[in-house]
């Protein structure tokens, strides 16, 4: 299976390269037991761009390779259809613009890209 994490919020946030953080705009607040985090704002047009393009350049990669079975969409936090840790990220998400209806748009739009470009795979969401 072939796992993709748009973000977490350990480690510095190792998930998410550096330059993302030049053309998406992102999010950034002090964890008592991570220190500052920084994650991209995956909601906005910026990242939606930016992630479009890396999904499809994944998808012409290894939609038909044999050796990857699944894909799991990677929504929020760690690959997991949650945004954020709830207790010091909620202030900083909501600052950002952060509201159910725009996190379920950007689910539904994400996982249309992923279903649009993964044809010959078994897409697999993990819940939290």
């Amino acid at each position: 299976m072939l796992r993709v994490i748009p973000y977490s919020q350990d480690n510095g946030n190792d998930s998410t390269p550096a330059w993302i953080y030049d053309t998406v705009p992102s999010i950034t607040f002090t964890s008592t037991t991570l220190g500052t985090v920084k994650i991209p704002v995956v909601w906005s047009d910026q990242f939606a761009a930016e992630y479009s393009s890396f999904i499809m350049a994944l998808a012409r990669k290894y939609d038909q390779d044999p050796r990857v079975q699944y894909i799991q969409i990677g929504i929020g936090l760690g690959g997991y259809m949650n945004a954020a840790s709830p207790n010091e990220a909620t202030t900083p998400f909501l600052r950002a613009g952060w509201a159910l209806k725009v996190w379920n748009k950007y689910i539904d739009n994400l996982i249309g890209l992923y279903y649009s470009n993964f044809t010959h795979k078994q897409l697999v969401i993990t819940m939290t």
